[in-house]
C-alpha cells in the first residue's frame, strides 16, 4: 500500500501515515525502513497489520526545510504544497512579493519597483528648491513653501512601503509554522492596500492641489518636468493583492485553493 506520512514524533517513536485509500495507520520508528529519519510529506510504501503500518520504505523524500525549526513545524498535510493550497493567505503574501519587483510608482519622469523608491524619493527631494524658484517666477511665493513642505514630508513617509513585503514575509513565516494566519494577513492585507492609496493617490492630490496655479498651468501643458505621482503595474497589482487579503480574513472568500482546483 502507499501513503504519505503525516507526522512523527521523534520523542516517542511514533508517527501517522495517510493511505491513497483515505486510512490512517500508526507506525513505530521499529518499522521505518529509510535511511534519513520519518518526517511529515514523504511518500511510502507500506504493509498494514490492522490499523499499524509495517515494513515501511520511503518512495519519495519530502521537502525538508532547515530555517531555525520552521521546516519542522510544518504540520500541514502535503508539504509546502499543502501550504499553498490550505489557505489562500500565503498564496497572496507570495504574489504581493513578486509584485514588489514590478514597477510600482511612476513620477519625475521615471518608473520604480517598490524597493527603488527611497533613492527616487531622495533624487527628487534634490530637484524640490528649484521647483520651489520656479513656483516663485511664476508668482507662487506664498504657495511655493507650502508645495515644498508637503512634498518633503510626503516623500519622506516613502520609506512605510518597506513594511508592505515585511509585512508579506510575516505572513509566509507563519504558515510555514502552521500558526494562525489571521492577525498577520489583516495587518498585511492592511499595509498592502492602505499605503499605496494614502502616499501615492491621495498624496498625488495633495501635491497638486498644494503647487501655484501657475505651475499647474505649465505642467498641464507639459512643461512641468514630470512632477505627477502615479501608481505602476505593480504598485495596482499590489493594492488588488491587499483587497484580497482583506477579501479572505473577513470571509469573503468561501473556497479555498484546493477546493478551487477540485471544482476545475
Amino acid at each position: 500500500m502507499e501513503g504519505k506520512v503525516l507526522g512523527f514524533d521523534a520523542a516517542t517513536g511514533t508517527g501517522a501515515i495517510k493511505a491513497t485509500d483515505g486510512g490512517r495507520y500508526t507506525f513505530g520508528a521499529a518499522d521505518w525502513r529509510g535511511a534519513a529519519p520519518a518526517k511529515a510529506g514523504d511518500d511510502v510504501d507500506f504493509t498494514i497489520d490492522g490499523a499499524t503500518a509495517k515494513e515501511i520504505y520511503v518512495t519519495r523524500a519530502g521537502l525538508n526545510l532547515d530555517l531555525g525549526g520552521i521546516g519542522d513545524s510544518i504540520k500541514t498535510e502535503g508539504g509546502v504544497a499543502g501550504i499553498f493550497l490550505s489557505s489562500w493567505s500565503a498564496i497572496l503574501a507570495a504574489a504581493t512579493l513578486v509584485a514588489c519587483f514590478l514597477p510600482f510608482i511612476s513620477a519625475a519622469g521615471q518608473s520604480e519597483n517598490l524597493f527603488g523608491v527611497v533613492e527616487m524619493a531622495g533624487t527628487v527631494k534634490t530637484g524640490l528648491s528649484g521647483y520651489g524658484m520656479a513656483a516663485a517666477m511664476f508668482g507662487g511665493e506664498a504657495q511655493a513653501p507650502a508645495f515644498v513642505g508637503v512634498m518633503k514630508t510626503l516623500l519622506g513617509l516613502y520609506p512605510l512601503f518597506y513594511l508592505i513585503p515585511v509585512a508579506a514575509i510575516w505572513v509566509l513565516v507563519f504558515a510555514f509554522m502552521n500558526k494562525p494566519l489571521r492577525l498577520p494577513t489583516l495587518v498585511s492585507g492592511a499595509l498592502t492596500l492602505g499605503l499605496p492609496i494614502v502616499l501615492i493617490l491621495l498624496g498625488g492630490l495633495m501635491v497638486v492641489s498644494s503647487m501655484p496655479e501657475e505651475m499647474r498651468e505649465m505642467m498641464s501643458q507639459g512643461g512641468g518636468g514630470g512632477l505627477e505621482m502615479g501608481l505602476g503595474l505593480g504598485g495596482w497589482l499590489i493594492v488588488v493583492l491587499g483587497a484580497a487579503q482583506l477579501a479572505n480574513v473577513f470571509g469573503y472568500i468561501k473556497v479555498t485553493p484546493a477546493g478551487l482546483i477540485n471544482k476545475s
